[in-house]
């Protein structure tokens, strides 16, 4: 594996072991993100009207998907609390980088805001040579929202097995006949796959 920084990163690149273990610690949590703000003073100004016009909710991934369907169900909330609409706006692409990057080069002024997940914080960086923000330093976290662990599903009446011990000695009885899908590649669920990787197990993406 070759090791990767991003732009305006002084730190040095982390090999993708780390950046697995790191994912894996923190499932998939997915903050509310908001570009840096402005300098303090600004900010304390700012925070005693807000919201007083609608906020954009950034989700880095198509619809119909779990950020964006419990993103919606925040949006809902947001607005009955705060009196004002939160319009959730999807931009999917590059692994949620294109969303994301939105939310970077948005006017820091908390109106624009995004749905985040352990995939544009512990994982693009390490997938991508070069992303066009710094996962650590262009962005402020607000609330963690939710988590949502990775779970690995199979066919009842086609499968023997109840436990992965039982599904991993099932699959090794038929080598080359077991499949597994994920949303895609670099996905949590997919490195998850890649983690518990066997030979007799043959990986595909899904879209």
């Amino acid at each position: 594996m070759t090791e990767s920084t991003h732009p305006g990163s002084t730190r040095p690149g982390t090999s993708l072991p780390r950046s697995v273990r790191v994912a894996r610690r923190a499932l998939l949590a997915a903050p509310l993100l908001a570009a840096l703000p402005p300098r303090r003073g600004a900010r304390a100004q700012a925070a005693a009207a807000y919201p007083d016009r609608p906020v954009r909710l950034i989700v880095p991934y198509p619809p119909g998907g779990s950020t964006d369907v419990l993103t919606r169900i925040m949006a809902e909330r947001l607005r009955d609390r705060l009196g004002q609409p939160f319009v959730v706006e999807n931009r999917p692409g590059a692994g949620g980088s294109i969303g994301i990057d939105a939310v970077a080069k948005a006017a820091p002024d908390g109106y624009t805001l995004g749905a985040a997940t352990v995939g544009n914080f512990s994982i693009n960086q390490y997938l991508y040579s070069r992303l066009p923000h710094d996962p650590e330093r262009d962005f402020l976290p607000v609330a963690l929202t939710w988590e949502m662990p990775n779970i690995a599903v199979v066919a009842k009446e086609k499968v023997p097995a109840r436990t992965l011990a039982e599904f991993i000695a099932w699959a090794k009885a038929k080598p080359g006949g077991i499949t597994f899908g994920s949303p895609g590649v670099g996905t949590s669920p997919h490195l998850s796959g890649a983690i518990k990787r066997h030979p007799e197990l043959d990986g595909f993406a899904t879209e």
